[in-house]
């Protein structure tokens, strides 16, 4: 049976749990020099350690790998799985690319092999892991399994892991604009209520990580889309 917090506590633990991980990574890079200024390797420390971090939380937690989430989930519905997300996705690119903000390309930063590998597949199971797999689990009157939930009513543990999650892109206002950060966090904020709800509806971690990869997924599609209609009304792409 896993020990369980509060939801302020499980929320500062998680924020604690981030920035220690944060912390970790910039000693790696300056421990290292220029071998870790490939942006690939620098989202694997960063990853990889508030994994570490997280899997030794479990086992504080002593709780099964089922309670987790680790395990199949209850009669899953793929809509809901996977079209809010891809729409919130594509969404979240035409809010950046028709809005005054200068957004960040991951495909330019990444190459588009690379891309796919770490944004669409290793970061969406990694921060779930984290967030819907240790941080929801951990919360008190955290039901597992509670159907009545939503994405219009999606309970406290639910919305105190969105907003841990929100909170976690907040690393973009050093990396791009405030504008493009700040729709990327309220964007995520909403992701992380639609994993959440599916995390607690289907009491498993793979709908959670499906929904995720979705929203990646319509990020990309979405960008293309919208920068097809913004060169074909203002002649411009974004960037220029």
């Amino acid at each position: 049976m896993i020990r369980k917090i509060s939801y302020w506590q499980a929320f500062i633990l998680g924020v604690f749990i981030f920035v220690i991980s944060l912390v970790i990574k910039f000693f790696v890079i300056d421990g290292l020099g220029q071998v870790m200024q490939d942006v690939r390797l620098q989202q694997l420390a960063l990853q990889g350690s508030f994994i570490l971090i997280c899997v030794i939380g479990m086992l504080m937690f002593k709780g099964s790998k089922q309670e987790f989430g680790f395990r199949k989930p209850d009669n899953i519905h793929w809509k809901i799985v996977i079209f809010p997300a891809l729409l919130l996705g594509a969404i979240t690119s035409a809010l950046v690319i028709f809005s005054p903000a200068k957004g960040m390309s991951l495909v330019k930063i990444y190459g588009f092999v690379n891309y796919i590998i770490f944004i669409w597949f290793v970061s969406s199971i990694l921060e779930e892991i984290f967030v819907r797999g240790f941080i929801q689990s951990i919360i008190k009157n955290n039901s597992n399994g509670n159907q009545s939930v939503n994405f219009f009513k999606p309970g406290n543990t639910v919305l105190t892991t969105a907003l841990l999650f929100g909170l976690m892109h907040a690393t973009l206002f050093f990396k791009t604009d405030g504008l493009t950060a700040v729709i990327i966090m309220i964007m995520t904020f909403l992701l992380g209520i639609i994993a959440g709800v599916l995390r607690q509806k289907f009491n498993s971690l793979l709908p959670a990580i499906y929904s995720h990869i979705c929203f990646n997924i319509g990020g990309l599609l979405g960008g293309i889309i919208a920068s097809i209609i913004l060169k074909t009304v203002t002649g411009s792409v974004p960037g220029q």
